[in-house]
């Protein structure tokens, strides 16, 4: 178990020293990354109903399967940029100043005066 959180941490330290300290082009693409994380799943779900990965079963094979990791980066580095990022905002990001009361205070529940 020491071993494993041994290797945790220089896993931790080796990522933070991959962050860049100055702002690059994929520092952008970094800000819309929760747009590509909630929406992949659609495209990937998408496919699964419409049988799109039944018709293509060149797909399973290593060349395929380097085709489809070739465009899912394609398709998430597209769907975290900022054109994306701004359409879907409402739904990715909704503003939720509507359920927080303006004085700060409270809502009295149950155990709570």
């Amino acid at each position: 178990m020491g071993a494993l959180f041994v290797c945790a941490l220089i896993l931790t330290a080796a990522f933070l020293a991959l962050v860049p300290a100055r702002r690059l082009w994929c520092t952008v693409l970094g800000s819309g990354t929760i747009c590509g994380y909630l929406l992949h799943g659609l495209l990937i779900r998408g496919g699964q109903y419409s049988g799109f990965f039944d018709r293509w079963p060149s797909l399973g094979t290593p060349g395929g399967r380097v085709v489809l990791t070739v465009t899912a980066l394609v398709v998430m580095t597209l769907l975290c940029t900022p054109v994306v990022h701004r359409v879907m905002k409402p739904l990715t990001e909704p503003e939720l100043a509507w359920a927080f009361r303006k004085d700060g205070t409270a809502a009295a529940g149950p155990g709570r005066r």
